[in-house]
């Protein structure tokens, strides 16, 4: 049987303590629905910031505010990796960030880990509200970018898609449960 000395006992014991401290944080935050306070508050801190991780696992620090916006984000990518803004992609879960939402609008508290990825296409227009006046007479005379800006602004059309889309899982989900019973 092995003996483990005294003087590690009592590490042991500090990071217990510590351990236990956390845990009740964590539980205040979830079960209290402290969460909005906990994101404001850390957002709102001297020196928040955020870690931007690139595919590769490469992090960057960015330092941020409860005011930044995934635009400002995307411009402060720019600066780093002198790629256009509207060519980055910020990711968190999996689910592309829209660029007028603000960091504490999502939920995102400091020292979050948000994933970004740059879009392969050299050539993609900035959105239509950021394009200069040359790009914007392009995209007029170019009917497969125009009516692809128009749809994409376009709610009913963005809502027959979701509703095809959830239709499309329901037969799928309704095929897989039928071919389960035979």
């Amino acid at each position: 049987m092995n003996i483990i000395p005294e003087e590690e006992c009592s590490n042991h014991e500090e990071i217990i303590a510590e351990l236990t401290k956390r845990n009740e944080f964590l539980t205040k935050l979830v079960f209290w629905g402290k969460m909005t306070d906990y994101v404001f508050d850390s957002l709102s801190a001297e020196g928040a910031k955020i870690y931007m991780m690139n595919l590769q696992g490469k992090k960057q620090e960015i330092f941020v505010t409860k005011h930044t916006t995934i635009r400002d984000i995307k411009r402060m990518m720019e600066e780093f990796h002198a790629v256009p803004w509207h060519r980055n992609r910020i990711l968190q879960n999996c689910q592309e960030l829209e660029n007028h939402r603000t960091l504490l609008g999502l939920g995102i508290p400091a020292n979050a880990v948000l994933q970004y990825s740059v879009h392969p296409n050299t050539k993609l227009y900035p959105p239509l509200e950021e394009s200069t006046k040359k790009q914007r007479e392009e995209i007029a005379h170019d009917k497969f970018i125009m009516n692809e800006h128009i749809l994409k602004r376009d709610h009913q059309f963005q809502e027959c898609l979701r509703e095809k889309r959830v239709n499309y899982h329901l037969s799928k989900k309704g095929h897989s449960n039928f071919l389960q019973l035979l």
